[in-house]
């Protein structure tokens, strides 16, 4: 059977109320400009590439032209996008625009995969070909760097999945990436239905990682990955460590617009008392403290409430459906988190923009909506901000 693909998570997604992931991102930028002079060699860099005095805003990658790229591959497998060989000088261009993108290719009779490339692709469109991964795990993006050049891949073996970190310029698979945070971030970071993304930088210089249930994109801890790229636990895990069922799901989140503050909500559980009450947490995310906070009055049990967005810090806009998540009804209240005032009802969610740097509902970075060669190939791609 084939496992979850970024279509099927989308289905699921928007049944139960997915998570918020923000701009999924690494701390990569451009590297320094390389020299060479040897036009004709791919592995080296093209002559416009030497070191030139220009203003910082300008992209150093776009000031190539398309014979300084490396040449087109020759006898490429037609079902693959047209793209370019991979040099070495290339990562030194690579930050800001640029997406890792994994194409899939299928047999429809057994439902199988056929072949998975990775492809990087500059702002501009341009595809480079990176190489191809082993068939037997259907494998998604999780996050991506581009300094060091690597990824971290979720890998779907039709029951469970497991994440891995792949270098993506020597293939070299570190099969437990995760294997130092131990218990510092509650149930582990690996097993079956759950998963590890990242939320993105944060101006504190470190990235924001999140362990979640697989099947309802709900959260079950954070960590961080420091500058070094070693990971560390959130302290946020002692207040979610305690209310997160781990057979029953966990938290859901969102971000404020300059990325310093987070809040979660752990509703409760299906089935309980409607006068059972929901937890509510604020995360500074400058120096990694929490504390509970008591709302103003709601006027009806969070059971079936999840999705969280447009968070300015003091409110939040929580998103509810009908019961078994009955996409068919849904509505959302505005919460007042520090001023005690009664929660407003909002029939329509379309009416509310989003916020700048902040996240609505169910924003997933993924599937073939960019991409015109064999869309429905494309499995998920992240593009580093």
């Amino acid at each position: 059977m084939r496992g979850p693909s970024s279509r099927v998570r989308r289905e699921l997604a928007s049944i139960v109320g997915a998570l918020v992931l923000l701009s999924l991102a690494g701390c990569g930028g451009a590297g320094p400009e390389p020299s060479g002079t040897n036009q004709g060699d791919a592995a080296s860099p093209p002559p416009s590439a030497s070191p030139s005095p220009s203003p910082s805003s300008i992209d150093p990658y776009s000031q190539l032209d398309e014979g300084d790229l490396p040449p087109m591959i020759v006898g490429q497998d037609p079902t693959e996008p047209p793209a370019h060989e991979m040099a070495p000088w290339v990562w030194d261009y690579v930050g800001s625009g640029w997406t890792l993108a994994i194409f899939q290719t299928w047999v429809p009779e057994t439902d199988t995969i056929e072949s998975q490339v990775l492809f990087l692709e500059a702002p501009d469109g341009a595809l480079f070909r990176l190489f191809d991964v082993p068939t037997d795990y259907d494998l998604s993006i999780v996050g991506w760097d581009a300094s060091p050049p690597v990824a971290w891949m979720g890998r779907w073996t039709g029951e469970s999945v497991w994440d891995i970190e792949l270098d993506l310029v020597t293939e070299t698979v570190n099969e437990d990436p995760f294997a130092a945070l131990g218990s510092s971030v509650p149930g582990g970071v690996t097993g079956i239905g759950r998963d590890n993304s990242d939320v993105g930088l944060l101006p504190s210089g470190r990235e924001l990682w999140f362990h979640y249930d697989y099947w309802s994109y709900e959260v079950l801890g954070m960590f961080w990955r420091n500058a070094d790229g070693t990971f560390e636990g959130s302290r946020v895990n002692e207040a979610l460590a305690p209310l997160i069922d781990y057979s029953e799901g966990g938290a859901t989140f969102t971000l404020n617009p300059d990325r310093t503050s987070a809040v979660y909500l752990v509703p409760p559980e299906h089935g309980s008392p409607s006068s059972t009450a929901a937890t509510w947490i604020i995360h500074n995310l400058v120096n990694d403290t929490w504390e509970t906070v008591n709302p103003g009055p709601i006027p009806q049990s969070l059971e079936w409430c999840r999705s969280l967005g447009h968070y300015d810090g003091t409110s939040v806009i929580v998103k509810c459906m009908g019961p078994n998540w009955d996409t068919s009804s849904e509505w959302g209240y505005r919460v007042d988190l520090v001023g005690g005032a009664p929660a407003v009802r909002i029939d329509d969610l379309s009416t509310i923009a989003d916020n700048p740097g902040s996240a609505g509902f169910d924003h997933f970075r993924e599937g073939p909506e960019s991409r015109t060669h064999h869309p429905d190939y494309w499995g998920n791609f992240i593009t580093l901000p």
